[in-house]
């Protein structure tokens, strides 16, 4: 699921064998909710509304899955969007959390990439 058009038709020239759409606003956040709970191995945060899509995405991914949430260090001063969802990602004890800061092209910051691993509670037992 993408909401930016040039980014979708960029990654829709290059791949054959999944499904892409592209959708704007509640459209884009709700669209998960096309698919069973518990349905995704992975689900990847990177684009708008965030906070909302990492709420819903809670129900669709499996237990043992992983979500990786792009620039979860943004956001830090102004408390955020970015930042409620890093204090939301703190608080759920389902995951492991793994944080990975780095530099990219371009910034003069490092920019964060958070992996949450889902707690497969038979797994623990």
């Amino acid at each position: 699921m993408e909401d930016n058009e040039e980014w979708y038709r960029f990654v829709a020239q290059r791949v054959s064998k999944a499904r892409l759409s592209c959708r704007e606003g509640e459209q884009y956040v709700q669209a998960i909710a096309e698919f069973p709970e518990r349905y995704f191995d992975l689900i990847s945060i990177d684009g708008s509304h965030r906070l909302a899509c990492y709420q819903l995405a809670l129900r669709h991914l499996k237990p043992g899955g992983i979500l990786l949430i792009d620039n979860t260090d943004k956001d830090q001063l102004t408390r955020g969007e970015m930042w409620q969802l890093d204090s939301q990602i703190g608080q759920n004890s389902e995951f492991e959390v793994l944080r990975f800061p780095g530099w990219i092209h371009g910034t003069w910051a490092p920019i964060e990439t958070t992996i949450c691993l889902h707690r497969d509670k038979k797994q623990h037992r």
